[in-house]
Parts: C-alpha cells; sequence; structure tokens
C-alpha cells in the first residue's frame, strides 16, 4: 500500500470516488510553487479552497453534506513550463484513513485532457514510471499488495502465487543493495519451486565497500542481521 501523494500540474485534476457518499473530516495537506491555488470540488460546489505553503502542511474541513466524489484542482499565475509540477498534495485522509486503503477509486484529469490511474499500491507505482519511462505496456504486469505490514514478505507472497499460477519457469527479483539477500530468500520461499534469481542494485545511501563509513549504510546493515532469524522459520 502506498501512501497517498501525488503531484499536480498547472490545471490538473485529482478525483477521490469513495465507495459511498462520504460525509465526515478531511485532512488535506498540501505544498506548492509561489503563486500557486488549489480549488476543492465536490460534483456541483465549492467546498474550500486556499494557498499551498511552500513546505506540506495539514488543514482539516468538515464536510457535512454525504458528497460523492472529491476533486482539487491546481491553479498558477504563471505557468513554469509542460512537466513542471505546481501543487503536491501528500496528505489527504477520509475520516482519519487514507482512500488508497479504502479502495477508493483515484484517478487525475490532466490539463490537456488524458486520464490516468490512481497509483494505490508501490507495485502500480512502479507500472506508471516505467511507462514514463518508455517500456511498452504490454511488457509491464503489476502484482499488488495493500498490506502495511511487512510489505517485502507480503509482495514475495502474493508474486509468489501469480508465479504458480502462471507458471513462470522462472524469473529474477532486483532491489536495492544489502536489502537483497532477505529478498530474495522471502521470494524464493514463496515460488518454491520456481527458481528465483536476484539482482542487487547500486545503493548510493549503502555502498558496498564503504557503508559502515555512513550511519545510514550501519542502520541498514544492522536492520538487515537482525532480520536473518527470521528466515530460518
Amino acid at each position: 500500500l502506498r501512501p497517498f501523494a501525488y503531484h499536480l500540474e498547472a490545471g490538473d485534476t485529482l478525483e477521490v470516488w469513495p465507495n459511498r457518499a462520504f460525509a465526515g473530516t478531511l485532512e488535506l495537506g498540501t505544498a506548492g510553487l509561489p503563486g500557486t491555488t488549489w480549488v476543492l470540488l465536490s460534483e456541483d460546489e465549492v467546498l474550500a479552497q486556499g494557498v499551498p505553503p511552500p513546505q506540506a502542511k495539514d488543514t482539516v474541513f468538515t464536510i457535512a453534506d454525504p458528497q460523492a466524489v472529491l476533486r482539487i484542482t491546481a491553479a498558477v499565475q504563471d505557468v513554469p513550463g509542460d512537466g513542471i509540477p505546481v501543487l503536491f498534495i501528500g496528505t489527504f485522509q477520509l475520516n482519519g484513513a487514507n482512500p488508497h486503503a479504502l479502495r477508493h477509486r483515484v484517478r487525475i484529469l490532466r490539463a490537456d485532457g488524458s486520464i490516468e490511474a490512481g497509483t494505490p499500491t508501490f507495485a502500480e507505482e512502479g507500472a506508471a514510471q516505467l511507462l514514463e519511462a518508455g517500456i511498452p505496456a504490454d511488457a509491464i504486469t503489476a502484482v499488488p499488495t495493500y498490506t502495511l505490514e511487512d510489505r517485502t514478505r507480503s509482495a514475495a507472497e502474493h508474486f509468489g502465487r501469480y508465479a504458480q499460477q502462471h507458471e513462470l519457469p522462472g524469473y529474477d527479483v532486483a532491489t536495492l543493495g544489502v536489502h537483497a539477500r532477505r529478498t530474495w530468500k522471502q521470494y524464493a520461499r514463496a515460488s518454491a519451486p520456481i527458481p528465483v534469481g536476484v539482482v542487487s542494485l547500486y545503493d548510493p545511501a549503502c555502498t558496498r565497500w564503504t557503508w559502515w563509513l555512513d550511519p545510514n549504510g550501519w542502520s541498514q546493515v544492522l536492520k538487515e542481521l537482525m532480520a536473518l532469524p527470521g528466515l530460518a522459520r
């Protein structure tokens, strides 16, 4: 499960369609470029509007009447250029809950008329980034998991079931640096007897030969060492 976080360009609108009409408290956190404003709308009225600060800040609104959809539109006085976000939405809690966790429908209506689906999980976010990088859509399959706990194990179990159901002959799992061993173990266990390889990607925050010179390196290595007993179960 991914935190609710989206960037909007000038003229973009983020839509959240609750599973049923929503009423209650909306906690909205925004940040934006100078000159940016946002407007929160329902289907037929303006619910709130404001100016995002340079650093993300949360504001709580009360929505008394049930709303079938909530929309946030970004506007700016001077458009900085195509592809440059002007508004960041970092918090969008409905009665204290992440719409992603509630499986609410989320989408972005771009100013150019295109529509993008929301990315409630890291799998879907990764797929969207691969598409943006030019990878063909038919070469990408997202296998999402909505858990908030032990994401590596949950992702491994979900993909393991996918691999077995589709009778994959084998696959490689790629992850950052020192995390590779634990990731490989989890996927290999979940996918057995399908063979699983691993690709350890370069991690600038925990370099292979000098990790002990960085407090973050120590943190990551110790975290992996503490998790080793769990791999034996």
